[in-house]
């Protein structure tokens, strides 16, 4: 009796306690009790976040989710809709800046699903409401800023022989400042560009390395022999590259690339999302697949490793173009045991062979908030990885360990002629060794990985931001509106092709003149055909050593038409080589070139009538490389010497 008396009480208790929460739950919940935003939108639905916002970290985090329409929503495209994001706080209205894209459409105008993007607005504190108004009616669109943008470019960069940085990538630009670099293809000193991610300095108008702070490449690679050039990685032939999202707050895009043997393959989706602050985030759906058998040789250390973090440090007495980069004093690392690991990094490292601050017989596997940070400590500069988790990694593979272990090295790279080059590279990858068991060298055939990554930069935050960060990004990302499933047809604008102009008295055109002049007394440059249309012109670079060379990147497989041309000082080009070239990969081919002659072309018929509207065609090797349509313009055609098949005429 005296128990149920007890327990009668209690519950009254616990009755009157809760009671007055779930009221005020239920009331703050009720969505009528907020006034409309504006009568011209017929629907409106809230929208819950899946994080809480009263943390001032959580202001300006990039909201990506999918949303779902109960009514008819009207939408054109993802810049001409219905849909407006709009804020209740303090008893105010924010329209706030939004994105949709990968509309799902149920009829021609009207969408039933989309992709949405926002920021948490700065000024949240867990008490405001978010609401998404739309319409099955036509609207004006939205004049939001569009704040980012990607460009494909291309990049050339040679200051002293041995230090190249050449290839194509995508720029990614925030209000007219470049952020971030992404590699397509090609070589960044000693390692390759695709798959990279190269962090500019704040402010940067101009992409460049003598810019950059870090870099971050996500490819698949493993030791092969004693060797650099043995290592095995996938980021050695791009495959195929798509910008998937341009909008105003985020972009999207996915690089394939493979390597040499084609039996490491990643395709990696990157996503980078507007800041109106000194952070930024970039994050990186990553899948690696593994199609033949690998063994590890050589470096025991570099045994199948996910990624890495690199950085650079350029010091030069004599050439300003080599003063570049940073190495930071502190790696911080979430560790297993759910403690926070220091190490100290060597910002001058002396040794000609890799000191490696963690082996892997260190063990240094990540804990379950998955994390790296490299940076100058609790205040100052940071650049982190950061994981959707460290578990679910591997998602195939037989007797494969899941889990990301680190390993971390650093030497001196190169010492010439008062220039130094250092290096470190924080590597993370396989969980190839635990104590008390022999070290996994062999990877297996059937091995795919795939995760989620943010590569995250702060200039004065140090790494107890990275610890909140990783909370909402871990979390975030669980939520997000995805397409890597989603069936693309890739850009296959991927081969570059090389003219390498001869015998044109290249000497007048070495960079070492230009220097003593400041005078480009001379200029070669080269044009591009195909099927009689003019592509694009050539870009041009000259080596320290070794003749100039044109470029023409982004190009698609088929056959062109290579036209070279010399300029001197202000008088006209003069028609100095020609060439067909057939593209199928990358290609480089020599062009020989000689001084142009003048030929006068007379067309008369059987009577000796002079004849009109004729129409010509000039071959080289059966192939068409011009046909002038009148006498006059052939009259002042310069013609390459030798090598010139008949000219065919026909009436037109």
């Amino acid at each position: 009796m005296l128990f149920r008396k007890t327990l009668i009480a209690g519950v009254i208790f616990l009755t009157i306690l809760v009671t007055p929460v779930y009221t005020f739950f239920a009331v703050s919940q009720n969505e009528d009790s907020i006034p409309c935003w504006n009568n011209q939108w017929r629907y409106r639905q809230e929208i819950f976040l899946p994080i809480s916002t009263e943390s001032s970290y959580a202001r300006y985090q990039p909201i990506d989710i999918d949303i779902e329409f109960n009514h008819p929503c009207w939408a054109e495209n993802s810049e001409k809709h219905s849909i407006r994001i709009c804020c209740w706080s303090k008893g105010k209205w924010y329209e706030l800046e939004s994105q949709v894209y990968d509309l799902e459409y149920s009829d021609p105008v009207h969408i039933k699903k989309c992709g949405l993007v926002f920021l948490v607005p700065e000024f949240a504190d867990g008490k405001e409401r978010y609401f998404v108004y739309y319409d099955k009616d036509e609207k004006k669109p939205p004049l939001y800023v569009d704040h980012v943008s990607i460009e494909d470019a291309y990049y050339y960069y040679e200051p002293i022989p041995g230090v190249l940085a050449e290839g194509d990538y995508y720029k990614i630009v925030e209000d007219g400042d470049i952020v971030f670099g992404v590699g397509q293809k090609g070589k960044a000193i000693y390692r390759m560009f695709s798959q990279c991610i190269v962090k500019q300095k704040p402010g940067s108008k101009e992409f460049g390395i003598t810019s950059s702070d870090d870099i971050v490449s996500f490819c698949f690679s493993y030791q092969h022999g004693a060797e650099d050039k043995n290592e095995v990685s996938s980021d050695q032939v791009l495959i195929s590259k798509e910008i998937c999202v341009d909008g105003n707050l985020m972009v999207e895009f996915r690089i394939t690339s493979e390597s040499q043997g084609k039996d490491l393959r990643t395709t990696n989706v990157y996503k980078y999302y507007y800041s109106p602050t000194e952070e930024e985030r970039i994050s990186v759906h990553v899948k690696h697949q593994v199609f033949e058998k690998g063994i590890v040789k050589g470096i025991e250390n570099v045994d199948g490793r996910y990624g890495a973090l690199f950085t650079y440090k350029s010091t030069s007495e004599k050439i300003k173009k080599m003063r570049f980069g940073e190495i930071l004093p502190y790696l911080h690392i979430y560790g297993e045991n759910d403690k926070i690991k220091e190490y100290k990094i060597d910002i001058d490292p002396e040794g000609k062979e890799r000191e490696w601050i963690i082996p892997y017989t260190a063990d240094c596997d990540l804990g379950r908030n998955a994390w790296i940070s490299y940076d100058e400590g609790e205040q100052g500069k940071t650049h982190a990885v950061i994981f959707s988790s460290n578990q679910g990694v591997v998602k195939e593979g037989t007797r494969e360990r899941d889990g990301i272990q680190v390993k971390v090295a650093e030497k001196e790279y190169m010492d010439l002629m008062g220039t130094e080059i250092d290096y470190v590279a924080i590597n993370f990858g396989r969980n190839a060794y635990e104590p008390g068991s022999s070290h996994d060298l062999e990877i297996p055939n059937d091995l795919v990985v795939e995760f989620d990554a943010e590569f995250f930069t702060s200039e004065k935050s140090g790494y107890p931001r990275v610890i909140e960060e990783s909370r909402f990004f871990q979390e975030l990302v669980k939520h997000r509106h995805n397409t890597y499933n989603g069936s693309y047809k890739g850009d296959q604008n991927i081969y570059t092709l090389t003219i390498i102009p001869r015998l044109t008295g290249r000497i007048f055109i070495h960079p070492m003149l230009d220097n003593i002049t400041g005078v480009n007394l001379t200029n070669v440059y080269a044009e591009l055909y195909q099927n009689n249309d003019f592509i694009s012109n050539g870009v041009v670079y000259k080596p320290v050593i070794g003749a100039p060379r044109i470029k023409f990147p982004k190009l698609a497989p088929g056959e062109y038409i290579v036209k070279i041309f010399l300029k001197i000082g202000k008088q006209p080009p003069k028609y100095i080589g020609c060439k067909p070239v057939k593209v199928e990969k990358d290609t480089e081919v020599d062009v020989y070139c000689t001084w142009p002659k003048d030929i006068t072309v007379k067309t008369i018929d059987q009577h000796g009538r002079n004849m009109d509207n004729i129409r010509l065609f000039i071959c080289i090797n059966n192939t068409i490389v011009g046909h002038p349509t009148s006498l006059e313009l052939m009259k002042m055609l310069k013609l390459h010497r030798g090598n010139i098949e008949p000219l065919q005429h026909h009436n037109s």
